[in-house]
C-alpha cells in the first residue's frame, strides 16, 4: 500500500498500471490496454483472466476467480447498485493488477490504498466501483502472476502470526472503507449495502484464518487480538466482539464442513 501510494503521488501518466515485483507483463500488455482505453473512453479496464505460472515459468495456464466472462470489451452497467451486487456476489474481484486505471479519476476522488499488509485492494477496488463512470471488462489476458514459495502470501505462519497478518487489514482499513461509503448518497439511502461490504470485507480476512487458528479457543484469539491490536481499536471497539464472532461461527462451520467430508 505505501509505496503504491507513493508512486502515485509522483506519477504523471494518463493511466496507472500496477505490477507486483515477481511477476510479469505480456509484451503488448500496456498497449492492448490503452488502445482499449482510449477506443471506449474507458475510467477503469478491467481484466477478467490472467496467467497464474511457477517460479521458475515452467508451468503455465489461464485463470481466474469468477465463472463468468466477456468474449469481447463491454462496458459494465452505470448502476452502482448492480456493481455492488456484482462485487458481493463474487462476480468481480479486487486484484488491483487486473486492472488499468485513468490517473485523474483517482487523483479527483482521493482513491489511495490503505496503510495495511495486505487486501489494501478491497477499498481501493470499492472506490473505482463508486466512482468510475465507463468500466470496461475485456477478455484480454496480459498479466503473469507468478507463484513464489517466498512471496508474502505463501509464506508459513504461525497462527498467531496468522491472526496477525489477516486482522492488520480490518484495523487499519475498516473505517477508510466505512468514511469512504459514507460520503456516498446511495450507501445513505441503502445502508443494508453499507453493511454487506464492510461485512464482506471482515469476513474475507478472517475466513484466511480459520483453518490455521481452528482448535484455539477464543480467549486465546481475544488475547492475540489485544496483544497486536488493542491500543488500535480507537473508536472501532466494536470490532472486538464483531471479530470474536466471526471468528467462532467460522470456527464452527469449518469443523462441520470437515465432519461431513469425513477429514475432522
Amino acid at each position: 500500500a505505501v509505496p503504491r501510494n507513493t508512486g502515485l503521488k509522483f506519477a504523471r501518466g494518463e493511466y496507472i498500471f500496477f505490477v507486483d515485483a515477481d511477476d510479469l507483463l505480456t509484451l503488448t500488455a500496456l498497449e492492448e490496454l490503452y488502445t482499449l482505453a482510449k477506443n471506449f473512453d474507458a475510467d477503469v479496464v478491467y481484466c477478467e483472466k490472467h496467467y497464474e505460472a511457477t517460479e521458475d515459468l515452467s508451468h503455465i495456464y489461464i485463470s481466474s476467480y469468477h465463472s463468468s466472462f466477456v468474449d469481447r470489451p463491454t462496458l459494465a452497467t452505470e448502476s452502482l447498485l448492480r456493481r455492488v451486487k456484482k462485487l458481493l456476489q463474487g462476480e468481480l474481484d479486487i486484484l488491483v493488477w487486473r486492472k488499468l486505471v485513468r490517473r485523474k479519476l483517482l487523483v479527483e476522488h482521493n482513491l489511495n490504498f490503505p496503510p495495511c499488509k495486505i487486501t489494501e485492494e478491497f477499498v481501493w477496488t470499492v472506490g473505482l466501483l463508486c466512482y468510475a463512470k465507463n468500466f470496461l471488462h475485456v477478455p484480454n489476458v496480459i498479466y503473469v502472476y507468478r507463484q513464489s514459495d517466498d512471496s508474502v502470501m505463501r509464506k508459513e505462519k504461525s497462527p498467531q502470526e496468522l491472526i496477525n497478518f489477516w486482522l492488520n487489514p480490518i484495523v487499519r482499513a475498516t473505517k477508510q472503507l466505512g468514511d469512504m461509503l459514507s460520503k456516498l448518497e446511495f450507501f445513505r439511502r441503502n445502508p443494508k449495502y453499507h453493511y454487506a461490504i464492510l461485512k464482506k470485507f471482515i469476513h474475507f480476512n478472517t475466513t484466511m484464518t480459520v483453518a490455521a487458528c481452528v482448535d484455539l479457543p477464543a480467549f486465546e484469539i481475544c488475547e492475540i487480538i489485544k496483544d497486536s491490536f488493542g491500543k488500535e481499536f480507537g473508536e472501532q471497539d466494536v470490532l472486538m466482539s464483531w471479530l470474536l464472532t466471526d471468528f467462532i461461527m467460522r470456527q464452527k462451520d469449518f469443523v462441520d464442513e470437515q465432519k461431513r467430508l469425513g477429514l475432522f
